[in-house]
């Protein structure tokens, strides 16, 4: 009898963990699939994520429902390489698209998850707002339309319109499975807002003079990405920019109306796919491509640097009927693929540099800009620079703005095995995967379009 109960027990014990272990891996196989990024959207400033403003009140009405990863980083702090990372999960160093250049197009041998959606019978489409997710690059590989129409008409240049297209298209192939890449860009700076939004947080926000002086501050923010040298701030009265702390403020004020701006409009999202009963059968995840600095390590703006008011972006999952909870782990721009094609029970390539996150448990993250490479693990952070040799050092969870370098790297010898292996790594998978350049056709396509925005 004593026997019988503990071989019972043990099957017992075995069924309960297959049970729990099957059961944490969700599946939607024939779902349809929305992937929504917002460009310059860091954690940091979203209430979801523990903000002191209440930018994000429609995130938290639906955080129940949510899968949200509370350590999610982009593989760099700009758009380009960042987006090529979500799409192909390869590293920059591998695709360099944008790693150390900004006209790279990518290769024929990196395949998108846009194209392995299409080759199991998705209907595919993709809106963008910006010229660094032009099909210049190759991110309209895979897609039935690819809607770049905003990036040569400025007034298309907005959610509305983004919406406009999206709701329409929906209705049209609501009845096929669909997979939809949706980009807003309103946190970016230039700050395009509806003026309830635009001065929701500003200190005084019945003062016409606070237009001038945003006005003047965007200009200065606006400046070309080959002067960003030219960004640094001092700490005493940030006078590289001639900026006062008020109109910092003031800059953090208006980014932050933005993200409650996104916010609105994701809750349109959200109840139009309601009104069209298609809650119940469409993943939809939202993410960030980099977040944004407003003076922490005395610069402003993104693809500055690689510290975590940078690379720090939101990660949301809404899986149809599934509870969603709050995940710790640490999660990547190039986990959103593999993911995606997990949670529809497609088989992922095994180029994928990312991992699915319901599934795996990923050591460490890591991140790239130009020369410089962050890796993170448990608490600890290491940024290293190829060019120069140095390092930076950081214990999070002690400082957790990263403020601190520490000088004793004992500690840290295991990062940087994982950096030096990293990079002699992607130094062999860039021969087949690194992209190149088609210099006429950036000229043509691209380049107006950047220099429009102030970028060149």
């Amino acid at each position: 009898m004593k026997s019988f109960l503990i071989v019972f027990l043990i099957l017992l014990t075995i069924s309960i963990f297959v049970f729990f272990s099957s059961s944490s891996k969700p599946f939607c196989k024939d779902c349809n699939v929305i992937l929504i990024s917002v460009d310059t959207l860091g954690s940091n400033h979203m209430n979801l994520y523990g903000y002191n403003r209440a930018t994000t009140p429609f995130l938290n009405e639906i955080s129940n429902q949510s899968f949200i990863f509370k350590h999610s980083y982009s593989t760099s702090s700009y758009t380009l390489p960042s987006h090529i990372s979500i799409f192909t999960s390869l590293y920059p160093s591998t695709h360099l698209v944008g790693k150390d250049n900004f006209d790279f197009t990518l290769s024929s041998n990196a395949v998108t998850f846009p194209q392995i959606l299409k080759q199991n019978g998705y209907q595919t489409a993709a809106v963008v707002t910006l010229p660094y997710l032009s099909s210049y690059y190759g991110y309209n590989r895979g897609f039935d339309v690819y809607n770049e129409d905003a990036l040569s008409n400025i007034s298309k240049r907005n959610s509305e319109s983004v919406n406009q297209f999206a709701f329409k298209w929906i209705d049209q192939n609501k009845d096929k499975r669909f997979f939809l890449f949706l980009h807003y860009s309103e946190p970016h700076s230039r700050w395009l807002l509806p003026a309830d939004y635009y001065y929701l947080y500003k200190p005084n926000n019945t003062n016409a003079e606070s237009l001038g002086i945003s006005t003047v501050l965007l200009n200065k923010l606006n400046i070309s990405i080959n002067d960003l040298t030219n960004w640094n701030l001092s700490s005493d009265d940030l006078n590289e920019l001639n900026l006062s702390q008020t109109q910092l403020q003031d800059a953090i004020a208006i980014y932050d109306g933005s993200v409650n701006f996104i916010d609105f409009v994701l809750r349109q999202d959200y109840e139009f796919l309601q009104r069209k009963h298609l809650l119940d059968k469409t993943v939809i995840i939202i993410t960030g491509d980099h977040g944004e600095a407003f003076g922490e390590h005395y610069r402003v703006g993104h693809g500055l640097d690689l510290y975590n008011e940078e690379i720090r972006v939101p990660l949301i999952v809404l899986i149809p009927n599934s509870r969603g909870q709050v995940i710790n782990q640490i999660a990547s721009g190039v986990d959103i693929a593999p993911t995606i094609l997990q949670l529809l029970n497609i088989q992922i390539p095994s180029q994928f540099q990312g991992q699915p996150l319901f599934s795996q448990q990923r050591d460490f993250v890591i991140s790239e800009l130009n020369s410089k490479t962050s890796v993170i693990q448990n608490s600890k952070k290491i940024i290293k620079d190829s060019t120069t040799s140095s390092t930076e050092l950081y214990y999070l969870n002690l400082d957790p703005f990263e403020l601190k370098n520490i000088s004793d790297s004992s500690n840290f010898e295991k990062l940087l095995v994982v950096i030096d292996s990293f990079l002699s790594n992607s130094s062999k998978s860039r021969l087949i995967y690194g992209g190149f350049v088609n210099q006429s056709k950036f000229n043509n396509s691209v380049l107006p379009r950047l220099r429009e925005l102030g970028y060149i």
